[in-house]
């Protein structure tokens, strides 16, 4: 078939094709090989991918690299039993997004007998279906499990507070604590390129291991947007002290990271910024990091 033809199922009801590619949600239709046949226009906007790249594909594509292949097995396990599979589940856009969705998997028997097997997916990042896995993502980065970029900046409101009190409570002299920031940018973008998307993934989340390894209990590290780091270190006295978090910064991400069979080493960047002298809000002071290493 090729990739103007309607597929003969979606033929036999002509009125349902036209109500399909208008919903809202995606839907995708494949043969028994799952190659997909066709695909609405949702789906599209889902994947981020035209549908001349992914007709003929596989939607395995798709695929984000946080399930496993027992995963996906026990999927066609149920479908290959029940004609039918439920269920929430991460994939991977064009661009690299992770996006949570619900997906129902329908096998379906055409008047040609040939067997399809229908997809539709619903978007969950607002909906009630997803309000469990919102709740952690709330504070918590999918996949680093660190805090995300809400969740540094509450803690950096309760380090502000008690470095506000302690300003309020003492005299001027009496207090020589201070707070840093360390912006760190990791450059995957070579990585992501040669090994892929998932392996990059990986980095990051051994990069997440790596720096809160070195830090205190009273310390905070988050992943503040796609390949960065925000790290907030509370409780410093003197300005060599940021000089000896810098050095480990560097010291644990500087070995190589064996992804996947291989030794991969990182490139990356470190901005550092201090309260009071570099500014009082979060933004401000993330801003003063990332300016360093422009």
């Amino acid at each position: 078939m090729s990739k103007n033809e309607t597929p003969e199922i979606l033929n036999e009801t002509g009125w349902l094709y036209a109500c399909l590619d208008d919903m809202k949600d995606a839907v995708i239709l494949t043969d028994n090989h799952s190659n997909i046949i066709y695909a609405n226009r949702a789906y599209c906007d889902f994947t981020e991918y035209s549908l001349n790249e992914i007709l003929g594909q596989n939607p395995g594509m798709m695929r984000s690299g946080y399930h496993d292949k027992d995963f996906y097995k026990n999927i066609w396990d149920v479908v290959k039993t029940n004609d039918r599979w439920d269920g929430e589940i991460w994939n991977r856009s064009k661009s690299g997004r992770l996006y949570p969705l619900h997906l129902t998997i329908k096998k379906i028997i055409g008047n040609d007998q040939k067997t399809y097997y229908l997809g539709i997916l619903v978007d969950i990042k607002y909906s009630k279906l997803g309000v469990l896995n919102n709740l952690n993502l709330f504070k918590y980065d999918f996949l680093t499990k660190i805090p995300n970029k809400l969740y540094l900046h509450a803690s950096f409101n309760k380090i502000m507070n008690a470095f506000e009190r302690d300003r309020h409570n003492y005299a001027a002299e009496e207090i020589n604590n201070k707070v840093a920031i360390f912006y760190v940018n990791l450059n995957l973008n070579p990585i992501n390129e040669q090994y892929g998307f998932v392996v990059g993934d990986q980095i990051l989340q051994e990069a997440a291991k790596r720096l809160h390894s070195i830090l205190r209990n009273s310390d905070v590290v988050g992943r503040f947007s796609g390949n960065s780091f925000v790290m907030i270190v509370s409780q410093i006295h003197i300005d060599a002290t940021i000089k000896v978090f810098m050095h480990s910064i560097q010291t644990v991400l500087s070995s190589p990271f064996a992804i996947n069979g291989f030794n991969i080493n990182l490139n990356y960047k470190i901005g550092s910024s201090c309260l009071p002298e570099d500014g009082m809000e979060f933004e401000e002071l993330v801003k003063a990091a990332k300016d360093q290493i422009k």
